[in-house]
């Protein structure tokens, strides 16, 4: 399996978070993610790196990952990305924040 990486950036805690998404059956979602994070003006702690990276090579960042006491450096997410419930909030930088691509992700 290949996985393209979110990242969150977050200048407040000084932290940056990667969280990997699987391309199978995602990549309309990704697309979509990638447009609206071009497309919104206040999405600057959000960027998507579309090289594609093996599950071997996830599952050792993660394996080595550091992080703050409530979440890892690094994350490898499972399932189809949901996002038709991303869409559906108001306001999609506050429900993304501190991780919360999690909560869009439907195994």
């Amino acid at each position: 399996m290949e996985y393209i990486t979110f990242i969150e950036s977050n200048d407040w805690e000084n932290q940056t978070w990667n969280f990997y998404v699987p391309t199978k059956d995602n990549k309309t979602a990704i697309k979509e993610l990638k447009r609206l994070l071009e497309e919104r003006g206040d999405m600057d702690n959000f960027r998507l790196d579309e090289k594609k990276l093996k599950e071997e090579e996830v599952n050792k960042l993660v394996r080595n990952s550091g992080g703050t006491h409530y979440m890892n450096d690094h994350t490898k997410l499972d399932g189809v990305f949901d996002i038709s419930q991303l869409l559906a909030h108001r306001d999609i930088f506050v429900v993304l924040c501190k991780g919360g691509i999690r909560d869009f992700m439907v195994t």
